[in-house]
């Protein structure tokens, strides 16, 4: 019974098109991160973390829930990072 719970569970968020990434948000997600390592040793300083975050969600705000959101308040964003 347990395991069978924990199936359809799974199933449920694997349904949920609104958790994918496609290709085109991948895409915006690696231009950012490009913006914070352009020498590409996979490494964002953790002080350009949260420029990271906001440009992330700026560029792209359905890729985070509750994105908009987050750039109108630092401080939620700031709990959301941590």
């Amino acid at each position: 019974m347990f395991i069978a719970i924990i199936l359809e569970g799974f199933s449920d968020i694997a349904e949920d098109t609104s958790l994918r990434i496609d290709d085109f948000m991948l895409a915006k997600y690696v231009k950012v991160w490009k913006k914070y390592d352009p020498e590409a040793t996979s490494f964002i300083s953790v002080k350009n973390f949260e420029e990271f975050v906001i440009d992330l969600i700026a560029t792209e705000k359905g890729l985070i829930k509750g994105g908009e959101y987050l750039l109108k308040n630092r401080k939620e964003l700031r709990v959301f990072i941590a």
